[in-house]
């Protein structure tokens, strides 16, 4: 919806969605993410933040890095809660980050792939 008002009110903003529930320790980190995100979503680019996983975990998402794009990696595969031993899998490939659900784009980028992959929710809006 802050997308859908945003265009509506002529503006093109990059949109910061965040996690209530999450705790970040370590703010300067996370700070330089959120910057070095909105260079790349200045670019068009649809940006998620991984985390790296300390341990195998079952209750969370994960992300598959892709190739290396800028100072950042394409998104290659997200898998849903994976199992224990795919998970120890996943976590000792060093390939895998848990999927934060925080992410960063443009409002007309956003609503540009709502279109393209899930018109039915942008048509209820």
């Amino acid at each position: 919806l802050a997308a859908l008002q945003a265009v509506a009110n002529g503006e093109d903003p990059i949109l910061l969605i965040l996690a209530a529930d999450h705790v970040i320790t370590n703010q300067t980190a996370f700070l330089a993410a959120i910057e070095q995100a909105e260079t790349l979503a200045k670019q068009n680019a649809m940006v998620t933040f991984g985390i790296v996983p300390s341990h195998a975990e079952t209750g969370y998402g994960y992300i598959k890095r892709g190739q290396t794009h800028q100072s950042a990696y394409k998104v290659d595969s997200f898998v849903e809660k994976p199992d224990l031993a795919t998970a120890t899998e996943y976590l000792n490939s060093g390939e895998y980050y848990w999927n934060s659900g925080m992410f960063m784009f443009k409002a007309s980028q956003y609503l540009q792939e709502l279109e393209k992959y899930n018109p039915e929710i942008l048509a209820a809006c």
